[in-house]
């Protein structure tokens, strides 16, 4: 893997684990607790490399919700409906409105499954695939500008540390999820086909959703 793919990888895990799975967006922390050098760097960098320019005005449209379902669609494109329910740990109805409100943009769009027309599937229309790329190659072109300024060996010092600490994010993420399996009494395994979607998202979930500078509604 190329060291610019590896940097963007490490990136993406750091936003999933740090950000998108706390619904957390800020650039002013408010918490009490002491600030942790890692978090002004890591606020840092985020500032620097995901709002240091205008997100499209089709993506700043988008409500944060709705934007992270189109994230979670084009990097796990065509399978169910509960499946995205479950990934994005909301409910069946939830999603649904989400998905109206896409379709309603002409981004996302429902289809019968051919051999089960009981089983709905999701998938990006051209816009919205049109859109995604876009915005994650404006991203992919400034790391990849941000990458040559380093010395070759600044850039090694830079891996070394990136992957130290997405390797302990993903620890971090693993035991977290298990212990809130354990308190909800699941115990039923992921299937294969859940693991697979998992392991996808983490190195393909891009970090640009991020973009969305407010909240809002519709």
């Amino acid at each position: 893997m190329q060291p610019v793919s590896k940097l963007i990888r490490i990136y993406k895990i750091y936003a999933r684990t740090y950000i998108l799975d706390n619904y957390t967006i800020t650039m002013h922390p408010t918490s009490k607790i002491e600030e942790l050098p890692i978090e002004r760097a890591l606020r840092r960098m985020m500032r620097s490399v995901v709002f240091s320019e205008a997100p499209l005005p089709a993506m700043d449209a988008l409500p944060l919700a709705q934007m992270r379902l189109l994230w979670v669609v084009h990097s796990a494109p065509d399978i169910t409906m509960k499946a995205y329910s479950e990934r994005m740990k909301v409910s069946q109805s939830t999603l649904s409105q989400l998905t109206e409100r896409l379709e309603k943009r002409g981004l996302a769009a429902r289809t019968h499954d051919i051999t089960d027309r009981r089983i709905v599937r999701l998938s990006l229309t051209q816009a919205g695939r049109e859109m995604l790329e876009e915005t994650e190659a404006r991203h992919r072109n400034s790391l990849h500008a941000i990458w040559k300024m380093l010395s070759k060996n600044d850039q090694e010092k830079v891996m070394a540390g990136l992957e130290l600490l997405s390797e302990t994010s993903e620890q971090y993420r693993s035991e977290r999820e298990l212990l809130e399996s354990q308190e909800e009494g699941a115990s039923r395994p992921k299937t294969s086909s859940q693991t697979d979607i998992s392991e996808r998202s983490d190195a393909s979930q891009p970090v640009v959703d991020l973009l969305t500078r407010r909240v809002r509604g519709r």
